[in-house]
């Protein structure tokens, strides 16, 4: 991704190191760009009623788990771009050769979160995510019904906190395929249970994205 005026000047007035290489300048230096694009893994379910297709960009681990890390914990915004390109790099070629109507739909941030780090990050990369593959954003249709945290959580807590979390607040297409886009999969049962709301409320096909996957 191209830096825009504002992102140099922050480069030089607190520079970063290319996450690969060590090289100064930015976290993503040209040469490794190239070099470490992630290759998508992707898992189809025929026979899934809920989910019929789950894209990922890697495991949580290694350099992948610094950027994604510095992102949504220690406020580094600018690593946004970054993130970005690897999941548009991997989702343009399949939602492209695809062809059919496609709706991004965040899993809502919770606000105290929001708050504390001055941005929504699932959105502001969702968003621009859409846009860039020429398919609908919606961050309206999936809303938080409780302002629960995840981080902490044993995988039973998730899962009872997941059944309550969201609620569907906008009108269903049922002609498209809706695209739910998280972070971090741990349990899965947040996406799980979003998914179910929207089969229910009347998606027909839904598919999750997500960056990392959880161990």
């Amino acid at each position: 991704m191209k830096n825009t005026l504002i992102d140099k000047i922050l480069d030089l007035i607190a520079p970063h190191h290319c996450y690969y290489c060590g090289r100064l300048g930015s976290g993503w230096c040209e040469g490794c760009c190239q070099s470490y694009l992630p290759r998508p893994k992707i898992k189809i379910y025929k026979n899934n009623k809920l989910i019929s297709r789950e894209i990922f960009l890697g495991e949580r681990d290694g350099i992948l788990m610094k950027i994604v890390d510095d992102y949504k914990f220690n406020e580094r915004k600018d690593v946004h771009a970054m993130l970005l390109e690897m999941l548009l790099q991997s989702l343009s070629p399949i939602i492209s050769e695809d062809g059919r109507d496609f709706c991004l739909v965040p899993l809502p941030t919770n606000p105290n979160h929001i708050r504390i780090r001055g941005f929504d990050h699932i959105s502001l990369i969702g968003r621009k995510l859409a846009k860039a593959l020429h398919i609908d954003f919606n961050d309206k249709i999936l809303v938080r019904a409780k302002n629960t945290t995840q981080r902490g959580k044993t995988a039973q807590e998730r899962r009872k906190q997941a059944k309550k979390a969201y609620r569907v607040a906008r009108e269903i297409n049922d002609d498209k395929i809706y695209i739910l886009f998280d972070d971090i999969k741990t349990t899965g049962s947040t996406l799980e249970s979003a998914a179910k709301l929207l089969h229910i409320a009347g998606a027909g096909e839904i598919w999750v994205v997500y960056i990392l996957q959880q161990k």
